[in-house]
């Protein structure tokens, strides 16, 4: 248990995290999601939204939720979904949960 204390010691390892989160299937992310992602990354051209915007081409590798689904407003329409690379992803989900 070194470092952490009885209340977070199940969030030790990745596994442990994982498990307590759930399937993607049980979070939202079976079939159907994998077939709109598919959609959204052609839409998108396979490339980064965040960096296109910006005046980059980066390769996406995967779709974000403009409006997270964690917040009320957040939800699968295509209009809130973009094509994104794994580091502006990283950073993104950062900011939202104000780790920056």
């Amino acid at each position: 248990m070194k470092g952490y204390c009885e209340q977070h010691a199940k969030l030790r390892s990745w596994g442990s995290y994982q498990k307590q989160r759930g399937t993607p299937t049980q979070r939202g992310y079976g079939s159907e999601w994998r077939k709109l992602r598919a959609k959204i990354m052609e839409r998108d051209g396979y490339l980064c939204q965040v960096c296109r915007a910006n005046g980059r081409l980066t390769e996406a590798r995967e779709v974000d939720h403009i409006v997270n689904k964690a917040s009320n407003d957040g939800n699968d329409d295509p209009s809130n979904l973009q094509a994104i690379c794994v580091k502006c992803h990283r950073e993104k989900t950062a900011r939202e949960r104000g780790q920056r």
